[in-house]
């Protein structure tokens, strides 16, 4: 676990880093393409002079800087104060000054938080921001709907997928014709790539899902499969015989196949050291991979499906977020809170350098086509894939470490009964759901009629 969050801590660092790159990168000034629409010339506030408590991560603390003085450029009697913070901090003060009224009057938002914060904050105005215009310029409005209010908009998509070492698969003698298209072409291709020491233990894995991958792996796979997360309910985790069969095809990719093992290190750190030829993790690992692994080449595509076809959906997303409104604000605030988000998300400018600094493909699709985004291997392929990508709404982590915990650890270390396992599993995840307010949005996925509620 200390590993884990090393890493993580680490990748925190690295977006700030990337977010210099993004900030310096020419974009400026206010550009609008879509059908949300901003007047620059307008007054604000009857131009009287208001300054704003803005509370920002540290990594995106340099974009929302740029913007807040292009704003106060366009607006001079309106000007923001902004107040930096790791990300455990800011969410740590947020979550003990809220509750009592103070605190910032908007700040960067998580949409992990939702429920935590959601009885402290103020939607954004439909009558500045239409909910209607808004859904035809981004995709995941309706999903981020909470009782019909929008407390926060998707700016960035993450997804996941796999990462390949392009030397090892020229030395395999594979080339493009090569990505796979279904599941048994990936194990194919995973054994070709496998090395093996004198005494035939995996030296270098075809495939490494050690560590931090396996839960979201079992996820994507159920829904190439047609099972969804959640029942129909949107609360009661699926556990059934497709999903027990997803486990053991991972589990036989390794035990039986031998193209991978679980002696090697955390996936993401065996494959930047050369250990391992494939991984399948998060589409943030790319920006990973450019600070930690430069000379590294390395290659990316979506996972295939079961049978060459197209999925019901090829892998679940999650969002970075647009800022939150604190309740607490006057009206006055919160009139000109809502028309800096407007000229936010408006500013087609303004998303594509707060996703390009996140690593994240933009959520405005008007972007999806952009140039910087196309050229990425790995945000491009995400673009191009978003259509069947699944937005199952801001799941508490605990879904995802219980899965972890007994398909990896017991279950692939431990070498617990795959049924004894999903028992357990599903009785801790259902525990843990019934103190949160958390229900699932797969049935808001415009393919949820493929999915087997």
């Amino acid at each position: 676990m200390k590993k884990v969050l090393s890493i993580i801590l680490s990748l925190v660092v690295l977006v700030s880093l990337a977010g210099g790159a993004a900030a310096e990168s020419g974009r400026e000034g206010f550009v609008n393409t879509g059908k949300l629409t901003y007047d620059v010339n307008a007054q604000v506030n009857n131009g009287d002079e208001m300054t704003l408590e803005f509370w920002v991560q540290v990594e995106v603390a340099e974009i929302y800087q740029k913007w807040c003085d292009a704003y106060t450029a366009l607006h001079p009697n309106i000007k923001f104060n902004l107040t930096q913070g790791s990300n455990a901090d800011h969410f740590q003060k947020l979550g003990m000054a809220l509750p009592s009224g103070t605190g910032p009057q908007l700040f960067h938002m998580h949409n992990s938080y939702i429920d935590q914060f959601m009885a402290n904050l103020k939607p954004y105005d439909p009558e500045i921001i239409p909910l209607d215009a808004l859904g035809e310029d981004f995709i995941a409005v309706d999903e981020c709907l909470y009782g019909g209010n929008l407390y926060y908009a998707g700016l960035a998509v993450m997804s996941c997928g796999v990462f390949y070492n392009t030397q090892m698969w020229a030395d395999a003698g594979l080339n493009d014709d090569d990505i796979p298209k279904t599941w048994d072409e990936l194990a194919q291709v995973a054994k070709k790539l496998t090395q093996y020491d004198s005494s035939g233990k995996v030296a270098v894995a075809g495939f490494n899902y050690n560590e931090m991958s396996m839960e979201y792996l079992i996820t994507a796979l159920n829904y190439h499969k047609g099972i969804p997360m959640f029942a129909a309910d949107g609360r009661t985790p699926v556990f059934n015989d497709g999903f027990k069969a997803t486990v053991q095809w991972l589990k036989d990719l390794y035990e039986v196949e031998n193209a991978g093992s679980v002696e090697l290190p955390m996936s993401i750190l065996s494959f930047s050291q050369g250990t391992s030829a494939m991984t399948y993790i998060g589409t943030w690992f790319g920006n990973w991979m450019k600070q930690n692994a430069p000379d590294m080449g390395y290659s990316f595509f979506m996972l295939p499906s079961v049978d060459g076809q197209t999925p019901p959906a090829y892998d679940r997303y999650n969002i970075e977020v647009a800022p939150a409104i604190n309740a607490s604000v006057s009206d006055a605030e919160y009139a000109v809170i809502n028309d800096f988000l407007c000229f936010l998300l408006a500013n087609d400018h303004f998303v594509l350098d707060f996703s390009l600094m996140m690593y994240g493909t933009p959520t405005k699709k008007c972007l999806l086509d952009n140039a910087e985004v196309q050229s990425d291997i790995v945000l491009g392929a995400t673009a191009r894939h978003m259509d069947r990508l699944i937005y199952p709404g801001a799941y508490p982590e605990s879904y995802s470490s219980a899965l972890k915990k007994y398909f990896y650890d017991e279950v692939m270390l431990n070498h617990m009964d795959i049924d004894e396992a999903m028992g357990a599993c599903k009785e801790e995840i259902v525990d843990a759901l019934d103190v949160t307010g958390f229900e699932s949005i797969e049935n808001k996925y415009p393919h949820a009629d493929e999915l087997a509620f």
